[in-house]
């Protein structure tokens, strides 16, 4: 069978972007995370199967995995680690006090306090208290930059 004919074939059998969104560990993502972050991945997941068949040889085209179960491992593989924090605690042991690379100086206890009580519920970050109105979120830290300066 000639080369292209052999890839069309692969091609013709790789499963439709519609017929994997029902699929139930893709059913399962579509619970968890943004229904476009889901689809988006596979989409990319289905092109890069397909570009792997087209860039293939035809030794190698026997070789690649097109089953949708393969596919929606890769899917889920991907979704999951777009939405893991890739932020980690690290450990300065270079000497440089403000380590840029390291995210500058830890926050001191009080702050890291004071940043959490902001967070974790609403907050009058552009509330002008006593009229109720939109007011502006530098009047917090105004006066102490003044301050500084």
């Amino acid at each position: 069978m000639p080369k292209n004919d052999q890839k069309n074939k692969i091609l013709s059998q790789l499963i439709s972007t519609t017929k994997l969104l029902n699929h139930s560990k893709i059913k399962l993502l579509l619970k968890r995370f943004p229904k476009d972050y889901v689809t988006d991945a596979v989409k990319i997941e289905i092109q890069r199967v397909r570009d792997m068949v087209l860039s293939a040889s035809p030794d190698d085209l026997e070789n690649i995995d097109i089953s949708p179960e393969n596919i929606e491992e890769k899917v889920e593989k991907r979704v999951c680690l777009g939405f893991s924090p890739s932020l980690r605690p690290g450990i300065n042991a270079a000497g440089i006090i403000l380590h840029t690379g390291l995210g500058r100086a830890p926050f001191a206890i009080e702050a890291q306090e004071a940043l959490m009580n902001a967070v974790k519920n609403y907050c009058t970050l552009e509330i002008d208290i006593p009229t109720g109105k939109r007011g502006d979120r530098y009047v917090h830290v105004e006066d102490l930059l003044n301050y500084l300066i």
